[in-house]
């Protein structure tokens, strides 16, 4: 199964990354991986709202030079006495002393602009370099696709929270069904997932690593090792699924035990991997204990197991953003291994209390006996075994405790 380009996908964070009644008086900061379709989702909801004309990417000298010639550019045509329009600037990062400029521009515009940036690593991580920017904004996240944003069927149905009980759907609708069984199949980055083209996907994916590899690192970091950062990932590649020691990378790499640390920070901080750490009831427990890493473009593992397992854990993490940025709560992710080596795949947490265990098992529709035996370790907490294949449901005689398709599974998250 392929992506389908004739359909226009759905952001889900539209709902509340620009909702004027969520956001208040604040600005909307959005950030995620390159090439995540931030610019697509900007620029399509300011043509629903009759403000085309307002994006502005400063990579574009005639932006630039508007700036200099007039700081209030953006603001042509602007009727006072209405409520607040949408001015998208788009790698406003790329200035320098941005955040000033921003918090100034913000300060005199507040109540008739509402200003909404965009970009990648490298605005994440400047706007946590200073704080001129504190109490003007929120910050939310483009992660890659969620069935739902793919299928017309289900773009508006909100989805499941972690406060009420989780109840499966007894059908999934069909684009949905699809949806996700393309989205498993390629990638969750748009460009590549509606070529429907495997050879397109190959070249995209080696050409995001280089890129993400190169010149976002070397913007970010004083990193320059490229070959090693490759050597990394490939070893990082075959790891998915499995806790990873960075004594046993920094071995592999012939590298230092604080390079190799500092190697698997900046392939998060560019939006390549992130960790799920394992659960522990204090924090200085976990920090010791090894984590688990897995790639955004959850297609990268070769393994099919593994593809499908990154595949899951980064729909939960997609999940545990929207309620985070909702206020919905203070969510978290991370795996469960037990003192008796006893393992479950992921532990959905609430201020560091467990709220769902979650398994995934590509083929295997019969209830994992580990699942239960974390499931009774953490208090008896709903828990899910995920599988593949589409139209399972089975419940188990425990209740709150299910075998389902990915595909149902995905419909009640958001």
């Amino acid at each position: 199964m392929r992506g389908n380009a004739s359909e226009p996908l759905r952001p889900n964070l539209l709902r509340w990354a620009l909702d004027a009644d969520f956001l208040g008086d604040r600005m909307s900061l959005i950030a995620g991986p390159r090439q995540i379709g931030k610019t697509t989702m900007v620029q399509a909801h300011l043509a629903s709202v009759g403000h085309s004309s307002r994006y502005f990417n400063w990579d574009a000298p005639a932006v630039r030079s508007a700036w200099r010639r007039d700081p209030a550019f953006f603001a042509d045509g602007l009727v006072p006495g209405r409520a607040p329009v949408p001015v998208v600037f788009d790698e406003l990062h790329k200035m320098p002393r941005w955040k000033n400029m921003l918090k100034g521009l913000h300060d005199e515009w507040r109540g008739r602009v509402r200003f909404v940036v965009t970009g990648s690593a490298r605005l994440d991580f400047l706007r946590r370099s200073g704080d001129s920017l504190v109490g003007r904004y929120f910050l939310f996240r483009k992660l890659p696709l969620h069935p739902r944003e793919c299928a017309a069927s289900v773009a508006d149905v909100p989805g499941w929270l972690p406060t009420r009980p989780l109840e499966p759907s007894d059908s999934v609708p069909q684009d949905f069904a699809s949806a996700c069984a393309a989205l498993i199949e390629t990638t969750g980055f748009p460009e590549p997932f509606l070529s429907g083209s495997s050879q397109f996907r190959t070249r995209w994916q080696s050409e995001h690593l280089s890129l993400l590899l190169t010149e976002d690192l070397r913007d970010l970091t004083r990193i320059e090792q490229v070959l090693r950062l490759e050597d990394l990932v490939e070893l990082l590649r075959s790891r998915v699924g499995s806790t990873v020691s960075t004594e046993n990378l920094a071995s592999n790499l012939s590298a230092s035990f604080g390079t190799v640390r500092r190697w698997l920070d900046a392939l998060s901080l560019v939006y390549l991997t992130f960790d799920v750490p394992p659960f522990a009831t204090r924090v200085a427990r976990a920090i010791r204990k090894q984590p688990k890493i897995y790639f955004w473009d959850w297609s990268i593992p070769d393994d099919p197991g593994a593809r499908f397992e990154n595949f899951i854990a980064v729909q939960l993490q997609r999940a545990i953003a929207s309620w985070n940025e909702r206020g919905l709560g203070r969510f978290a992710l991370a795996f469960v291994r037990t003192r008796d080596g006893v393992e479950c795949d992921f532990v959905v947490t609430d201020a560091r209390r467990p709220v769902l265990l979650v398994e995934a098992k590509r083929n295997d529709g019969e209830f994992a006996p580990s699942m239960f035996s974390v499931r009774r370790w953490l208090g008896g907490i709903p828990a899910v075994q995920v599988v593949e294949r589409s139209g399972v449901l089975r419940p188990h005689a425990e209740r709150d405790v299910w075998v389902m398709s990915a595909d149902r599974f995905l419909l009640a998250t958001p």
